[in-house]
């Protein structure tokens, strides 16, 4: 449907920011890492993230072209069995 690229990065970057800080702080809890890299590592891995979305995107748009021309789906419709 509209704006594909909105919903699948959009879900993406707040998934992926709470799960690189819910694992962050458990490394930092249970010791493995110190608390003062918990910024930078949380930024890192949290851009590493965002930028992985942004290229998936036009992947995630060339699969969902393919999937309409092969089962003859018009935009926005789904597959009925």
């Amino acid at each position: 449907g509209k704006h594909l690229w909105l919903r699948n990065n959009g879900s993406t970057f707040v998934s992926q920011l709470v799960d690189t800080a819910t694992v962050l702080a458990l490394l930092c809890f249970a010791g493995a890492i110190e608390w003062d890299k918990f910024g930078i590592l949380l930024l890192n891995g949290f851009l590493f993230k965002v930028v992985m979305a942004l290229i998936d995107t036009p992947i995630l748009y060339f699969v969902t072209s393919m999937i309409r021309k092969k089962f003859n789906l018009q935009f926005g419709e789904e597959v009925k069995y």
